[in-house]
């Protein structure tokens, strides 16, 4: 079983205040030795397992899978980055920019909710051949059309198209995950995406954002990412994909930093990754110097992950996050006041920035985690999953409306006021409850957080999920 759940009284958590206020609310319960014993050991071992010795990931049955979603990474990663210098050379407004970058997510939205339905009549190979085709086919497309409407059209196709191929991806995986390893398996599939990601972004570099070349670049990546999927031989079948289902009311009534946090961390880390590069370029940066901006935010987020995650698995979760929210705040600030175009100044800071917002999604899904019953774990975290879409949909058209009024540097200031906004929500919420117990708390995950979220299939894969089956066993 999973980590004891938060009991008040008998009832559920929920967000009303009144009930979790000092000298109202009656002592939280204690866990029993057994229970303290045993928290945490259960969901890394395999049946009769030795305690003191998790149980092997074994990822070779994965590896060609794997490979898969890097090549796909780097060439969606490239893309995002490339669109935004090339839209500025075009002479495309912060607005119209805004506006493009927002029509990935609501394609990613799109794809979440009608993908399902697409790989039950067509198959996952079928799909996700359709869908790597059809996106290398739309980067093509960029420099052949080059007009707003168009881009935000095809953005909208290629925010679909990759939203198919993770859903697959990931049923994939879960396919292959056991409950002994599942953690270990979303942490190294998580680790690969942000990796990747960062990677793609000194792929930039080759050629001047004005050639043909890089889209090139990335439609090839794009159809690349085929190859070791379908030349693979493998012995685990994927996971049936479901549709979404999703209850927004409950999940603000049982988790409401939870579901706040993942929301602004969608409003904005969305749009600092998808207007960053319009930034740069509107800042003079070239090249290499956007390559190496872009990447230490990104890696950022790669190496504060754990850090910050022990930190929430030994304290009261919510203070990490509040300060997470503060650091995102200064950090913003800073850029939008001093940042200019000094990579001395741009990448440390955008390093803390990336770090801390990446880390938000995270943290913010543990927290929710902590309140969630096994029952309601798929309907509840595949709403937040959701819920960072819709964030991410609305991020850029807000940030690109915020450069268009202030410049450059309204993509910070924009970052910055959500974050404080946070922050004071955070504050709030933790005067109507009190902290939760550190031996209560369910292990924080790294959760994949970046232009290119999860979907809603890696729920089954997260250890957190008790003991509901993972793809592929029986009860």
């Amino acid at each position: 079983m999973g980590a004891p759940r938060l009991r008040v009284g008998g009832a559920e958590p929920d967000g009303g205040g009144d009930r979790y206020r000092a000298g109202v609310v009656p002592a939280l319960p204690v866990p029993s030795a057994e229970r303290q014993r045993t928290a945490g050991v259960s969901r890394n071992l395999e049946p009769g397992g030795n305690p003191m010795q998790p149980a092997r990931l074994d990822l070779a049955p994965v590896v060609a899978l794997l490979g898969s979603v890097a090549i796909m990474v780097l060439g969606n990663g490239l893309l995002g980055t490339l669109l935004g210098v090339r839209a500025v050379l075009e002479g495309f407004s912060p607005g119209v920019i805004g506006l493009m970058m927002s029509g990935y997510f609501v394609g990613y939205i799109a794809g979440a909710w009608h993908g399902p339905h697409l790989i039950a009549r067509a198959g996952h190979i079928r799909t996700f051949a359709a869908c790597a085709a059809i996106a290398a086919a739309t980067t093509l497309t960029h420099p052949i059309l080059i007009h707003e409407t168009v881009w935000t059209g095809l953005r909208f196709v290629n925010g679909y198209c990759v939203a198919g191929m993770i859903m697959i991806a990931e049923s994939w995986l879960n396919g292959h995950a056991v409950k002994a390893t599942r953690g270990r398996l979303l942490t190294v599939y998580g680790s690969l995406m942000m990796a990747s990601w960062g990677a793609s972004q000194f792929l930039l570099a080759a050629a001047p954002a004005s050639d043909f070349i890089l889209f090139s670049m990335a439609s090839m990546l794009l159809s690349l990412c085929l190859v070791p999927l379908t030349l693979a031989r493998t012995t685990s079948h994927p996971s049936e994909v479901t549709p979404v289902r999703m209850d927004l009311r409950r999940l603000y009534s049982i988790s409401p930093l939870g579901a706040v946090g993942v929301f602004v961390s969608g409003l904005t880390m969305t749009a600092f990754w998808s207007m960053s590069p319009a930034y740069a370029r509107g800042v003079d940066l070239r090249g290499l110097e956007i390559s190496f901006y872009m990447a230490a935010a990104m890696f950022g987020g790669l190496v504060l992950h754990w850090p910050i995650g022990w930190l929430s698995d030994r304290y009261d979760r919510r203070t990490v996050i509040v300060a997470g929210a503060l650091a995102a705040t200064v950090s913003a600030v800073l850029l939008a006041a001093f940042g200019g175009n000094n990579l001395a100044w741009l990448m440390p800071i955008g390093f803390v920035l990336g770090g801390v917002g990446v880390t938000s999604y995270s943290l913010c899904v543990a927290h929710s985690n902590d309140f969630f019953e096994e029952r309601d774990l798929v309907p509840l975290a595949s709403s937040l999953i959701m819920l960072y879409g819709v964030g991410g949909a609305l991020g850029p058209l807000l940030a690109g409306q915020a450069m268009q009024w202030v410049g450059p540097a309204g993509l910070f200031a924009y970052v910055a006021i959500m974050q404080a906004v946070f922050f004071g929500f955070g504050l709030y919420r933790m005067q109507q409850r009190p902290a939760l117990p550190s031996e209560l708390q369910e292990k924080f995950v790294a959760m994949p957080e970046a232009a290119m979220p999860t979907s809603h299939v890696a729920v089954q894969m997260d250890p957190r999920s008790g003991d509901a089956p993972a793809a592929g066993e029986t009860r």
